[in-house]
């Protein structure tokens, strides 16, 4: 099922945008003021990230990532539900017994649901952690993920 037709694209809600700077055309839709810490942040783009929308703005779209605000035309900007845990949220994966830092929430275009690069210990993890996986450090034994062997 397609979540985000349940949900609209409204300034406070959350979306997923794509949008690769390959060439200098790509490079023209960011704002100018935006464009030097779009370059550091995302050096080739952003694919399927998921951002706060902050509505428009003299013809831009408003990205947040929780780091920077990016203004944005012509990049794909679709509607999402609300994701669980946003980038800096401290989390207990269930994997990993471990918590960790969120880096990145993404967009799961097949499955119609967010997924989260994590951070263990300043090393970015090779894995990627759907909300069944994760829960907050304090609920993490109340929130344990069901154990397949019972």
């Amino acid at each position: 099922m397609d979540q985000t037709r349940a949900v609209s694209l409204v300034a406070g809600g959350d979306c997923f945008s794509s949008l690769l700077l390959l060439d200098d055309q790509a490079r023209s839709r960011i704002h100018p003021d935006d464009l030097p810490a779009v370059c550091q942040r995302y050096q080739h783009g952003w694919p399927l990230l998921c951002f706060r929308y902050g509505g428009q703005e003299s013809g831009y779209e408003v990205l947040d990532d929780g780091q920077i605000r990016v203004r944005v035309r012509g990049a794909v900007v679709e509607p999402i539900p609300a994701p669980l845990f946003r980038r800096g949220d401290r989390v207990f994966a269930h994997p990993k017994q471990s918590v960790g830092v969120v880096r990145e929430v993404v967009w799961h275009l097949k499955r119609g649901c967010v997924y989260y690069s994590l951070e263990f210990d300043g090393r970015r993890s090779g894995r990627w952690y759907f909300d069944s996986d994760l829960a907050l450090p304090g609920n993490a034994e109340s929130a344990a993920a069901p154990d397949p062997a019972t």
